[in-house]
């Protein structure tokens, strides 16, 4: 057990604490940094929260603007004034802080203007395609994200996958100082406690059960294409942000009969142990924190081989279901294979993960 004067304050920013995997992984990670007896403090640039707030984890909000105008170059001195000020009060209260963990695009923006030196930036999603996305969207969406990265320039980096951090060394677009891999933590015991959990909403007609927001990266039209070839009794379980967005775009594609909305899910656990699979068709990843929970729950998966992340967690004889990026054809057969001839998930499969092991190597960066 650490003493008073062994402990360390350890600082976790991000954008917001609203329903995505990297907000989820921040929470997790402090809970974990507190398990093993340091103090976590939990920074949030903006009050958007769709997760519980953990009790036991101090929580401080920084702004109360929309997240957009935290891009704005014109306002960047000012907002890192701001979180300057944050930080010192936290300082004031907890004493010196030996490490801010930095999380997320706006949050790196700004840390950056405040030039601190114990900080690092925690990569959670593909850059390339990520440009490629935006690039998409249009010009301006293009140079506003390019700016956001580039001022990841000459700094700290961890990368929750190895081919993550592949791409962060190898970037034309920023040179980092220095990039460390730490995977996401994940409280594997905590999961299937939680999955053992009665829910009366679970349908129960076997389905497939696909987790993420409604984002062209997460392409549940590819999902949905691979579902038209699937026998019409299977369905398609979508736990995400945006219900309306999925099930409008389901019933575009004439498969809003075999798909079921429920939106966010606090607890989505149960919904992932009941379900005869897994699938993720994302285009890009940094890790999959859902394959990885699925494969906790000894839940079958069926994964793109999609930058980055999943090639790591499926390995061995998972491989099989991994399919290419954007082919629902593809996608269909390995899903069909899943669902005809299950394939046994080890239970120990993923304890490299645990969340006690993971925080301890955030807090030996220190």
């Amino acid at each position: 057990m650490l003493t008073a004067t062994d402990k360390l304050n350890f600082v976790l920013v991000v954008d917001s604490l609203a329903g995505g995997g990297a907000e989820k992984v921040v929470i997790e990670l402090a809970r974990a940094i507190h398990e093993i007896g340091h103090n976590a403090i939990l920074v949030s640039l903006t009050k958007s929260t769709t997760y519980d707030i953990p009790q036991d984890i101090p929580v401080y909000f920084v702004f109360e603007q929309p997240k957009k105008a935290l891009h704005s170059p014109w306002l960047r001195q000012r907002h890192a004034t701001e979180v300057l000020a944050t930080l010192k009060e936290i300082e004031n209260r907890f004493g010196k802080l030996q490490t801010i963990f930095s999380n997320l695009d706006y949050s790196h923006y700004i840390l950056t203007a405040c030039n601190l030196p114990n900080v690092y930036y925690v990569i959670h999603n593909a850059v390339q395609q990520t440009l490629q996305r935006a690039r998409k969207m249009g010009p301006l969406k293009w140079l506003r994200q390019k700016r956001l990265f580039s001022v990841l320039e000459g700094k700290k980096l961890i990368t929750v996958s190895d081919g993550l951090k592949k791409e962060m060394e190898s970037l034309n677009l920023f040179k980092p100082a220095h990039v460390t891999r730490i995977y996401n933590p994940f409280n594997i015991d905590k999961i299937r406690q939680l999955a053992r959990m009665e829910n009366a909403e679970i349908p129960p007609e076997p389905y497939i059960i696909h987790i993420g927001r409604f984002a062209k990266q997460k392409r549940h039209d590819v999902l949905f294409t691979a579902l038209k070839q699937l026998p019409k009794e299977i369905k398609l379980v979508c736990l995400g942000a945006n219900q309306n967005g999925i099930q409008q775009l389901a019933d575009k594609m004439e498969v809003g009969n075999q798909v079921i909305v429920t939106g966010f899910q606090q607890n989505p656990y149960p919904w992932i142990v009941h379900a005869k699979c897994l699938a993720l068709s994302s285009d890009f990843e940094g890790l999959s924190m859902v394959l990885a929970e699925a494969l906790i729950c000894q839940t079958p998966v069926v994964s793109t081989n999609c930058p980055f992340g999943p090639n790591e967690l499926l390995t061995g004889p998972l491989s099989e279901y991994l399919v290419p990026v954007g082919d629902p054809e593809a996608l269909a057969i390995a899903l069909e294979k899943a669902l005809n001839h299950p394939i046994t998930i080890k239970k120990d499969l993923l304890n490299h993960l645990g969340h006690l092991n993971i925080a301890q190597q955030y807090v030996n960066l220190s």
